[in-house]
Formats: structure tokens, sequence, C-alpha cells
């Protein structure tokens, strides 16, 4: 008996070109145990399309992701996993793997037969153009480690398809079990494992540098005892438990931004560690595009291309100027989702954002709104030339990292699953507004195990914050108000510091008795752009706070910007308010 098949009439067993001729047996050479679908292709186009699709169905690594059909490669080496959408090259191959496609062959003497062929353009095309592919799986992200799903139950193992969350697991290594029942106890001694290891020779901001790694402190209790009284000291903590928790997360997750007050503190260092500890590997950075007026879309270029390739973290480093803007703000707020603006054209697109955001850089200040999205740990080493420190608990930390990373996940998953049995007890910590999710789990599984408040190093932590920066802008301004030259034309933030910062100064040369009415400024500024006491700060991020505060209202007076002179430094005033 012959199988059931479909051509392009839509009838079993009938040739498309002669509709009242019997289409001839099949080829007695080809294989009658074959399972796949037997597609015979002819005039109508759309049962060619829907036989091509359910057979698909029958493909494990075929997906579908923001309309597209797509799939995972590796480049070569050590690469991160790229989600990239099927092209009619690539979707051939799969749907020959998969599908059986036959074409009437006609013939002088018997009128024809049925004989094996390719997947056609049209059909193919066709496939690809569907919105919708009943039977494709809907692919969220890729996850290189074992990670918890909403429920706090671990997924690990052989790599497979989480049909829960939508995630595609493929480890890079092998990873112990975790327990499914944690106590407390256990929990507490997995996250001191996992900080003392990866984060006890940092110098964060009120610690400084261990003082014994070796002696006194060989098992790290004293330092992480310290370190739970200063949040700053739990941002790497807090990034490896989000992406290795990021399916278990509903809604948006703020960015971690490494910041640091003088290179070669380490913070780069940090943001390696965490992808080495999540993924295997290390981070492949994007260098954030200080351009100006330009600078946001050339960011929302970036990220765009970090959502349609499915990134699963997202470094931007080295960041100078203002960190955030709209295109920051989008990802950082969207639930899961961004819309990007597709270059050239008028339309958007909306795709998926799974990336967990991370940056780097040194005193690092905030456009906009995006410093109310974003943790900012920072590092405070005590030493000029920190890259010249000695004395750490391991020489070799990335390679550390590497060695024991089955562990440190192992580790951090044991805490939320510890915390998970437990029943996620409320702690003293709050709810981040806009991040709701996130905040309920992260923090507070840190914090229940007996670690630091990672919120605490959130740029603004309490609602007087900006009172406190509006405080701190009244006092340059009226430190500007009095250097400033009389006909308006301003002072570049280079000026104006260098009339702050004289050499005598600088060299310590003057009479401390003397009253200088600048002090006050001084000190507000050493402590918005982060810059240590005496010393000049860099104007750059003084002018970014400027721009911030550009003509809003302080008392009856605002910050204005009248001109930027040949090398593109902008000058500034304090004029009265505009009625």
């Amino acid at each position: 008996m012959e199988e059931s098949t479909i051509n392009g009439a839509g009838a079993p067993g009938r040739d498309p070109y002669h509709q009242n001729a019997v289409v001839a047996p099949i080829r007695p050479d080809i294989d009658l145990t074959d399972k796949r679908p037997l597609i015979r292709l002819g005039a109508d186009l759309k049962p060619n399309v829907d036989a091509a699709i359910d057979g698909l169905a029958n493909d494990p690594e075929l997906y579908q992701r923001d309309a597209l059909l797509v799939r995972v490669t590796h480049a070569a080496g050590d690469e991160a996993p790229v989600i990239r959408p099927h092209t009619v090259a690539t979707l051939r191959v799969r749907l020959a793997e998969f599908c059986r496609f036959q074409r009437f062959e006609k013939k002088k003497d018997d009128g024809g037969e049925w004989v094996n062929a390719l997947p056609p353009d049209t059909v193919t095309k066709a496939v690809i153009e569907q919105a919708s592919w009943p039977g494709a799986r809907s692919l969220v992200g890729v996850v290189e480690s074992p990670f918890a799903r909403p429920d706090l139950t671990i997924v690990d193992g052989p790599a497979r398809f989480d049909e829960v969350t939508g995630f595609l697991y493929r480890p890079t290594g092998e990873f112990p079990k975790v327990r499914e029942h944690v106590t407390q106890e256990r929990a507490a001694a997995a996250l001191r494992f996992a900080w003392v290891g990866l984060c006890y020779d940092f110098p964060f901001r009120g610690m400084g540098y261990a003082d014994d790694p070796h002696g006194a402190d060989a098992d790290g209790l004293l330092r992480f005892s310290e370190a739970v009284k200063h949040p700053d000291a739990w941002g790497v903590i807090a990034a490896i438990m989000t992406l290795i928790a990021r399916p278990a997360i509903t809604g948006s997750i703020p960015a971690i931004v490494f910041d640091a007050s003088t290179p070669g503190s380490g913070k780069g260092l940090q943001a390696d560690l965490v992808s080495i500890v999540a993924s295997g590997r290390m981070p492949g950075k994007l260098t954030w595009p200080n351009r100006g007026t330009e600078t946001n879309a050339e960011v929302e270029k970036m990220l765009q291309g970090e959502a349609r390739s499915g990134a699963t973290i997202t470094v931007l480093d080295e960041i100078t100027g203002a960190f955030g803007g709209p295109a920051i703000n989008n990802v950082l707020t969207g639930e899961g989702w961004a819309k990007f603006r597709i270059l050239g054209l008028g339309e958007t697109h909306k795709l998926r954002w799974s990336s967990v955001l991370l940056g780097t850089g040194n005193n690092i200040s905030f456009a906009d709104n995006t410093h109310r999205r974003i943790l900012l740990p920072r590092l405070e080493p005590p030493e000029e030339r920190p890259e010249e420190h000695k004395g750490f608990r391991h020489a070799d930390l990335k390679g550390w990292a590497r060695e024991n990373r089955p562990r440190l996940v192992a580790a951090l998953l044991t805490v939320l699953r510890g915390y998970a049995c437990a029943g996620r007890p409320e702690t003293d910590l709050p709810i981040m507004g806009g991040f709701e999710s996130w905040s309920a789990l992260i923090p507070r599984a840190i914090r229940w195990a007996g670690g630091g408040d990672v919120l605490g190093c959130r740029p603004t932590v309490d609602p007087e914050a900006r009172n406190e920066e509006m405080d701190a802008m009244a006092l340059i301004m009226a430190s500007l108000a009095r250097l400033q030259p009389s006909d308006g034309t301003g002072l570049t933030m280079g000026a104006y510091l260098n009339l702050l910062y004289p050499a005598d100064r600088l060299r310590g040369e003057y009479d401390r008795s003397i009253p200088d009415p600048h002090d006050d400024a001084r000190e507000a500024i050493e402590s918005i752009t982060r810059a240590k006491s005496g010393r000049k700060p860099d104007a750059k991020p003084l002018g970014d706070r400027l721009k911030v505060w550009k003509k809003r209202p302080i008392g009856a007076m605002q910050f204005e910007r009248v001109v930027v002179d040949r090398n593109g430094s902008a000058k500034w005033t304090v004029a009265p308010v505009k009625k």
C-alpha cells in the first residue's frame, strides 16, 4: 500500500500537472522505511509549506524567537553561543534532513515518475516568512551553567531545552549536583566560600586591601565579616547570582556597573570574574562610545546587536562621560523586551532582551534617570598605584575562578535553593522599584545567607540623596559665580578647576589658617567626581554633572552652557533664572 503524501495539488497521490492521470508508483530504489514526511512538489504552494513546517517540528535544533526561525551556533574557538536567524541556505539543509521532497519527472514512454528532490527556494522562503511555526520551540536565551527556575528548582545534568523557562541549557563543563534540601547553615557556608574565593582581594570602598590573607585570616572569615557591613563588596556575587537565576526572574533587572576611584583598581577584573563563573569564558567587552550627542545612537546600535544575538552578558567597558540615556533605560526597564529603531527606516522592532548588563569605569556619572536603575559597587584603593599592590590571596584570580567554576556555581545555586527551602523569608531589605522580582530574590537571598546589603550601593540609596546633590551643586554654583569673568563668557571646567587647585595648593604650599571661600565647593566637587581629597579632579565628570543640572533652578540661579570652544570644551556660567 502506498504511503500518504502531500502534493502541490493538495490531494494525495495525484500528479499536479496531469490532474486526471494516476501517479506512477514510487521508484523501487526509494527507502520505504524512511519516516520523514513525504512532500510532492506541485503548483499549489500552501500544502507544501504546511507540510514542511510540520516536518520541521521534529528538528530538535530549530527554534523561533522575535518572529524569526533561529538556530544556535558557536563560532570557532572559545566563543559564546549566538542565536542567528535561519537563511534560505541554512533552512534548506534542515528541511532536507527532516522532510523528503519529490518532484514529478515526465517520461516520454510511461508518462513519468516521482523522483527525490532538494527543498526548492519557493518553499524554503515561504517557510521563513511565516509569522509563526507550530512545533518550533520558543527560545528565550542560552545558559551555559546550571540555573534556577522561577520555583528555584535547579536545571542541571545533560544539555537540553527547558520547556518551563524557554532557555536552552548548554553546559560548558561538569557541575556537582545541588542538593534539593538546603539548610541556612549550609547556604551560609556556600556563600562564604564564594565570596572569600572571588572577592577577598578587592579594595572595596571603606575596606581597603586585606591585611594578612595568608596569616591570621587564612580562612577569610575576618574579612568576610567586615564585608557584611559594606554594600560595595557584594556586586560580583549579586551579578553571578543574577546570571544563574536569570530564568527565575520575571521582569526587569538593574545594571551592575563596577566603579573605581582610579585606574588599575580591579573594576574590569570583577566583570571578568562574573563572566568566567557564569559562562566559562572571558566576556566580549563593548567600549563605551563617548560621542557627545551621538552617544545614545551608538549605544542603541550595540544593544540591538546584543539583543539579536541573544547575548547573556553585555559588558560596557571603560565608561566615560555620563552613563545612561534612553537606549540604556530602554533595555533596563522593558521587562525582558526592548524596542529598537531600524537603521535607515522609520520603524521599530520589538526584540527580546535576556542579557544582564554590566559596566566598568572610573568615577562614573549618570545621564537622565539612569541612576535609579543601576547598582554601583565601588573600589577605592588606598594606594596611588593599585596595579603595583602585592600580597593577594590568589596570585592568579582568574585562573582560580576557572579551576573552581563548578564549585562556585554550585555554591551560589545552593544559596538560592536554601532560600527557597526556607520559604523565601523577608529580610530587612526593601524592594527596588521597577525591579521587584529581582530585588525580592537576589539581594534577599544574599542577606538571608549572611551576606551584605547589595542594594546599599545604589547611587541614590535614600530620598535625601537628591537633595544632598542639589546642596553640593549650590556650593559649586556659588564658587563658579565668584570666579567667572564679568563679561558673561563663562569658564570651561578645566579652567575653573585650575583656579580652585593652583600648583602651590596641590604642593601643600599655602596657609591653611586663612579661610578660603571655595573650600566647601572643593569638598562638593571631590564628592561628586569621587576624586581623592586634595587632588585636582578630572574636569569631565564635573562637566557631565553640570549637564544634568543645566537650566535647573537652584534658588534664583541656574547653570548655563554659553559656548563651546574650538577644542570642543563647553564653557559654563551662572545666571539668574529666566522667568
